[in-house]
């Protein structure tokens, strides 16, 4: 069945992230991520780009087909609406998007999946963090899954960087690259890419921009 998608601005995102009585702390986490990841793709596809969450299917008539989502209608998705059944967590859409012939909204771009790493207190360094990428996570996805997949370290542990990016060239996984994001100092998420490229930047969570 295919997946049905509400998409949002940035600047939508932003607003929904400061409201202090939102308590739904996973979501925040995607949707930091996705912030990140809009970003990330604007500067690397030199357009401007949007933020996907799939919805549920019993609510696709309910979500606006001209236009996009504004911040009181963000909140009720977030809270009730999104599905949480598809290995998609975010899409990043490139441009603004349009209509199809059924009045759905949609937008060419990518698919991450956002997996957190580190929670578990037995396996928090660099060998669990391979064994999580190459082991655990490709039995919950079929192969060529044409998503990115997004590891949050969360995890008290030095993660040797190179060390996994080598480790993980070899081995069959289902996703079209890997990339790790780290807290620093509370106000920087790095940036890592693992695979097919690596390169390494900053997100300033002040300015909500990157470093390059």
């Amino acid at each position: 069945m295919e997946t049905k998608y509400v998409w949002l601005h940035d600047w939508v995102v932003v607003d929904y992230l400061f409201r202090s009585h939102n308590k739904q702390k996973t979501k925040n986490i995607e949707l930091l991520v996705g912030l990140m990841l809009c970003k990330f793709c604007e500067k690397q596809w030199s357009t401007k780009c949007t933020i996907g969450l799939p919805v549920m299917d019993r609510y696709e008539k309910e979500i606006p087909t001209n236009g996009m989502v504004d911040l009181a209608q963000l909140e009720d998705i977030v809270e009730n609406k999104i599905d949480e059944a598809t290995p998609t967590d975010i899409v990043i859409g490139r441009n603004e998007p349009e209509t199809n012939r059924k009045g759905q909204l949609v937008s060419q771009g990518m698919s991450f999946q956002i997996k957190r790493f580190g929670k578990n207190p037995t396996a928090q360094d660099t060998e669990a963090l391979i064994n999580f990428i190459t082991e655990e996570i490709p039995k919950k996805y079929p192969p060529n899954s044409g998503s990115g997949l997004i590891v949050l370290a969360e995890t008290p542990e030095e993660i040797r960087l190179k060390e996994v990016a080598e480790k993980i060239q070899n081995t069959s996984h289902p996703f079209e690259k890997i990339i790790i994001i780290g807290l620093e100092e509370k106000r920087y998420l790095n940036f890592y890419g693992l695979w097919p490229n690596t390169g390494q930047c900053q997100f300033d969570l002040d300015t909500f921009e990157f470093n390059f």
